[in-house]
């Protein structure tokens, strides 16, 4: 069962909207919350996402991972900004986020998975133009 922590934020300041997540996650709870987010993204296209799940359970298999990933492209059209997720420092979790980023990266997305909300602000605020 998915629980929300809280609705979508938005930090204006940062131009980062952001998500949490806690407890036992399935692949189409997933697919739910990637439309929750790319109707958030219509309305702040300028702004990067944070989701942060290191208090879920989410054991996919990689079928699921790349049907995700695609479910982004679909839903996030000509999205330009950056991803972030921020997860649990756990083996399994690392394995199962670098196969991911893989998967992102080959739709096109900047993704990055984080241990600490500090380390993902850092990453998504830093502009490589400047």
């Amino acid at each position: 069962m998915l629980t929300m922590l809280a609705e979508i934020s938005i930090d204006h300041d940062q131009k980062v909207i952001m998500r949490s997540l806690s407890g036992a996650v399935d692949p189409k709870q997933v697919l739910l919350l990637i439309s929750e987010i790319a109707f958030t993204v219509a309305q702040y296209k300028s702004y990067h996402i944070l989701v942060d799940i290191r208090d879920t359970t989410f054991e996919p298999e990689m079928s699921d991972l790349l049907e995700i990933a695609t479910e982004f492209s679909r839903q996030l059209t000509n999205y330009n900004r950056k991803i972030a997720f921020l997860i649990p420092d756990t083996a399994q979790r690392r394995k199962v986020a670098e196969f991911f980023k893989a998967c992102m990266q080959t739709q096109g997305f900047e993704f990055n998975p984080f241990f600490d909300h500090e380390s993902a602000t850092e990453w998504l605020a830093f502009d490589k133009s400047t």
